[in-house]
């Protein structure tokens, strides 16, 4: 949802290259109070899950830059099959970068929630947008994680529930909290341990088994070498028996 948050706003943001330094960019006027605070923590502080920004005049007129360099944006990963520990991956880092902002004592309402502006980096994490200045955008965050999950693609394969069980959750109201969402991924991510775990003992409790019946049908085969040459000896012994006495015979 959105709520008036000081004067009306529209974004109309460009992409820039300097040198291999790729940038999205916003005109800001000069009546409009930017805060100084926020800027000093981003422009010091080297945020985990918050795009680098900075403030530049170019011609006469200011600009927020917003480094963008190696993200890719989050719809277009998505919107294919991903893999159940990277979705969770994903839903963390969302809430990663919330808990950043409140750490350094920013404004969470001014985090841009917009679905085509949000990355994410080369290890998969989610990178928000901050602006620094009062706008009229704004989304309720428990808003954004459901819209957010309903737009994931599951890897079917994988042939796990774990996306359903959370919407689930949020149709049910049992997700008002930003740590009721950490917790259920948790619990989402626990399971898929102890089934890789299963797994794992399983495939081992396999191996186990077969290597045992191996053993087995090498000792019986020894078994029946060992046999097959006593047979053979006493058919030996018994054949230069019988040649002896026929000898003795002769004579």
């Amino acid at each position: 949802m959105q709520k008036g948050m000081g004067r009306q706003m529209s974004f109309k943001f460009k992409q820039q290259s300097v040198g291999e330094t790729t940038y999205l960019t916003f005109e800001i006027d000069d009546n409009l109070e930017v805060d100084s605070f926020a800027m000093h923590m981003m422009t010091n502080n080297r945020f985990a899950n918050i795009v680098q920004t900075q403030i530049v005049r170019i011609n006469e007129k200011r600009q927020i830059q917003f480094n963008v360099t190696g993200l890719t944006k989050m719809n277009s990963r998505i919107s294919m099959p991903r893999p159940k520990r990277e979705v969770l991956g994903i839903f963390s880092s969302i809430l990663n970068a919330f808990e950043e902002v409140d750490a350094y004592m920013l404004d969470m309402d001014h985090l841009f929630l917009e679905w085509e502006y949000v990355y994410l980096d080369g290890q998969g994490n989610c990178m928000l947008m901050y602006l620094p200045f009062d706008h009229t955008y704004s989304k309720d965050k428990i808003d954004f994680l459901q819209e957010v999950v309903s737009r994931v693609q599951p890897d079917y394969q994988e042939k796990d529930t774990y996306l359903f069980d959370i919407q689930n959750s949020f149709s049910r109201g049992a997700i008002q909290k930003l740590s009721d969402f950490r917790e259920i991924i948790k619990k989402c991510a626990n399971v898929s341990d102890v089934g890789g775990r299963e797994e794992k003992q399983q495939t081992q409790e396999n191996r186990m088994e077969v290597s045992a019946k191996l053993q087995e049908k090498e000792t019986v085969a020894e078994k029946i070498t060992e046999t097959a040459h006593q047979a053979g000896v006493r058919k030996g012994k018994a054949g230069r028996a019988g040649g002896e006495e026929y000898k003795g015979g002769c004579g």
